[in-house]
């Protein structure tokens, strides 16, 4: 029966043949659902930000960078200031000067100079021997003297503010006979306009004595 069922199939199909359409790639694609493509997906909500990180090292100082240009002139200069004012005074002995002093007694205000020097904002007079301070300041004074004096003494020159002698601002000298001596002395004073500046001078013993001063210079000058 295998056999004649077989044998009828083969006639069947010569006889009457059948024919199947074929298929696109486009028509297997839309009958196999495996094939067909699906639908992009829809992108959910971007998540939350991260933590920040942990700084990383610091990088090494780059070169330096050049020098920019000079910048603009400042404003205009202002104007000249006034000139500072020094104050100063001086006296002089030009020929020589002679004076009798007493010793052993108070000291007495010197005679001894023949000429006013210098000066500016001070009045030195060489009839009364003194130098007026017309500025309030810090001066420094200064005495050189070359004196000769008869006998064996010692004589103390002090510089006085008014009757003041200042003991700070003094020297001694001691003469022989027809020995020519010097006498130097200097130091600050704060002077106040008004005050008067000399020499005063002692010697020791007892008696008259002549002082001869043949060369001399007083002066001061204001430091501030």
């Amino acid at each position: 029966m295998r056999y004649v069922a077989l044998g009828l199939l083969f006639i069947f199909t010569n006889i009457f043949p059948v024919h199947f359409p074929l298929l696109s790639a486009q028509d297997k694609t839309l009958n196999d659902p495996y094939l067909q493509s699906s639908p992009s997906p829809i992108p959910g909500p971007p998540g939350s930000t991260g933590s920040i990180g942990p700084s990383g090292e610091e990088g090494t100082t780059g070169p330096t960078g050049p020098i920019g240009p000079t910048g603009p002139y400042g404003g205009p200069t202002g104007p000249t200031g006034p000139s500072a004012s020094v104050a100063y005074g001086e006296l002089a002995t030009v020929s020589t000067q002679s004076q009798s002093i007493t010793g052993g007694a108070a000291a007495v205000k010197g005679l001894i100079f023949d000429t006013v020097g210098l000066s500016s904002d001070t009045s030195p007079n060489s009839t009364t021997n003194v130098i007026t301070i017309n500025t309030s300041g810090i001066y420094k004074v200064t005495l050189d003297l070359s004196i000769e004096a008869a006998g064996n003494r010692a004589w103390t020159f002090s510089i006085a503010k008014g009757i003041t002698m200042q003991s700070k601002i003094a020297c001694i000298v001691e003469t022989n006979i027809n020995e020519e001596g010097t006498a130097s002395a200097s130091g600050i004073l704060s002077l106040t306009s008004g005050d008067e500046v000399s020499v005063y001078i002692s010697v020791t013993g007892s008696g008259s004595t002549t002082l001869d001063v043949s060369k001399g210079n007083f002066n001061l000058v204001q430091i501030s």
